[in-house]
């Protein structure tokens, strides 16, 4: 039913990886997509057009799956613990186990009350704000 998310993830990848990664590092990466995805969610709020929330989910799964990597690294790089192996283990089981419940979570969520993804959606994206600017906060630091 969805396969053309496959393709559009496969050539947001190439070009991501291409031409995108060369001039943009990790936190660029990050602040660009959260970037959009804040303005995303405010347009899709003003005109209260719920349904303009899937396009949200699906760029948003797409989003995990590209700039966790990302987001992992900079964790990985302002660690206090620096048991490389132990981080990456993390990184790939809380990714792995991210994507294959994000679908159905929504879904389900979207099924009981159809506001509550929007909310939890702003949540994960405060949430999400406010980690990136501690890591900005803490290379201004060192």
């Amino acid at each position: 039913m969805f396969w053309y998310l496959w393709v559009i993830s496969i050539f947001y990848q190439i070009f991501l990886i291409k031409y995108a990664y060369k001039k943009l590092w990790e936190k660029k990466m990050v602040a660009i997509w959260l970037l959009f995805m804040w303005l995303w969610l405010i347009l899709v709020w003003l005109n209260k057009h719920f349904y303009n929330l899937y396009f949200i989910l699906i760029i948003f799964s797409i989003w995990i799956s590209n700039i966790g990597s990302a987001l992992f690294a900079l964790i990985i790089k302002y660690s206090h613990k620096k048991d490389i192996w132990k981080n990456l283990w993390l990184n790939n089981a809380f990714w792995s186990w991210a994507d294959s419940v994000w679908p159905i979570l929504s879904w389900v969520i979207y099924l009981y009350w159809h506001n509550l993804p929007f909310f939890f959606f702003w949540l994960i994206l405060i949430v999400a704000s406010i980690f990136f600017y501690r890591l900005l906060r803490i290379e201004k630091i060192n």
